[in-house]
């Protein structure tokens, strides 16, 4: 399994009183690994989590292979599509029959997708907040820069709000964001801290003026000095002033 090919969602809901609990995909890239509309899958349960498999070759008898996937726990599935803006894109939607706060699947439970063509294998995360770096187009210098960005209300809860000083300093496959507060003195320690340690200096950012939600972004040579690439999906363990980054283990995982 190619796991440059990597998705971050998690388990949703089919209704809005949430009386039950779906795993729904709706990405780009499902039609560039042929889960083109009208496709038929098979998805079936894993040790811990399912793997969908593409069933639209050599299918002697629908019966047979739907009595097979029962079999084994799972269900048939057909590809839908649906339109956001002006794109189309493959869709597939598994919903389970258990009540959203118990069971494997619950709701908001984190989810992982390891894909290529053909099959597409998704596994339960532990319970925390997950981000995925990402990347940054320079007009300028006509490059890409990798990417950190948190922007999220949550981080108000911890003390980071707009203009607040911080420290980003990196570890092993690891960054911890410090955050400074208290004026001038503060300043002061916090840039001997930063020299010693080799550490980033940065305010925390701001949405725009009218809205106040949070922003923390570093980009460049600092991230993949940490040991984070484009795509990667890391950690947030979170306390005041403080957050541990932690780029996820994927051979963990099993894929």
């Amino acid at each position: 399994m190619n796991t440059q090919n990597i998705q971050l969602f998690s388990v949703s809901s089919p209704n809005k009183a949430e009386s039950l609990t779906q795993l729904s995909m709706q990405f780009g890239w499902l039609s560039r690994m042929g889960f083109t509309q009208g496709s038929l899958v098979k998805a079936v349960p894993d040790s811990d989590g399912m793997n969908f498999i593409l069933c639209n070759d050599n299918i002697a008898s629908y019966r047979k292979l739907l009595h097979e996937t029962e079999q084994l726990g799972g269900k048939l599935l057909i590809v839908g599509q649906i339109i956001k803006g002006k794109e189309t894109y493959s869709t597939i939607n598994l919903t389970f029959g258990q009540k959203i706060k118990t069971g494997f699947w619950a709701y908001g439970n984190p989810l992982i997708a390891a894909y290529e063509h053909g099959i597409i294998k998704v596994k339960k995360l532990p319970i925390a907040k997950y981000h995925t770096i990402t990347s940054v187009y320079d007009n300028r210098l006509n490059k890409s820069f990798t990417t950190l960005r948190l922007q999220s209300n949550w981080l108000t809860d911890f003390g980071f709000i707009s203009g607040a000083l911080a420290t980003a300093t990196a570890g092993q496959e690891s960054i911890t964001i410090k955050l400074w507060d208290g004026g001038t003195e503060k300043y002061n320690e916090a840039v001997k801290y930063a020299r010693k340690n080799g550490s980033k200096l940065f305010q925390v950012g701001a949405m725009s003026h009218r809205f106040k939600t949070p922003i923390i972004c570093i980009t460049g040579a600092f991230i993949e000095k940490a040991g984070f690439n484009m795509g990667e999906i890391f950690s947030i363990e979170a306390t005041h002033g403080i957050l541990q980054l932690q780029k996820l283990a994927l051979v963990g995982l099993g894929f």
